[in-house]
């Protein structure tokens, strides 16, 4: 009756050491969307407790490729000078290929267009310069939401 195996004790400990973390973990990543160690989660959700306000776990997970953990588990954001450059060259540009996409579509609306092909060339002119504008802003958009983050905890620190 009170024998304790060895079975018994292996399987306690596979329980407290490998399931009920990985449970910890998949339930982290389906509310978050952030698959992270366990031992990483506290830091997480003290950077999202941190930042408040309508910061959500989208910002967090998108800003994820440049958030660094220190000595203490503390998360801190980590950008390069050259990816803020790379950042406000991309936001600029999109932002003018954007208008430039709008002018050459009324350039062209302002003509009498006789044919679906005249309508064809005025879309086939204006989509890679949207496309390339979205491209643009998607490829930094995870250098927008770190950014975003470091400036609140900046703004938090001084």
């Amino acid at each position: 009756m009170g024998k304790i195996t060895v079975l018994q004790y292996l399987a306690e400990n596979f329980k407290n050491k490998f399931v009920e973390p990985t449970i910890q973990e998949n339930l982290f990543l389906v509310m978050t969307g952030i698959k992270t160690n366990y031992n990483s989660i506290d830091s997480y959700i003290k950077l999202k407790n941190l930042l408040g306000e309508n910061f959500n776990w989208e910002i967090i997970k998108n800003a994820k490729p440049h958030l660094k953990f220190d000595n203490e588990k503390k998360i801190y954001v980590r950008l390069r000078r050259f990816q803020i450059i790379f950042m406000n060259f991309s936001l600029i540009t999109s932002f003018i290929l954007v208008i430039m996409g709008f002018l050459l579509l009324m350039y062209f609306s302002q003509f009498e267009i006789n044919n679906f092909s005249e309508t064809l060339l005025g879309y086939i002119l204006m989509f890679p310069i949207i496309l390339l504008a979205y491209f643009l802003i998607s490829s930094v958009q995870s250098i927008v939401s770190a950014n975003i983050i470091k400036k609140k905890i900046d703004k938090l620190g001084s």
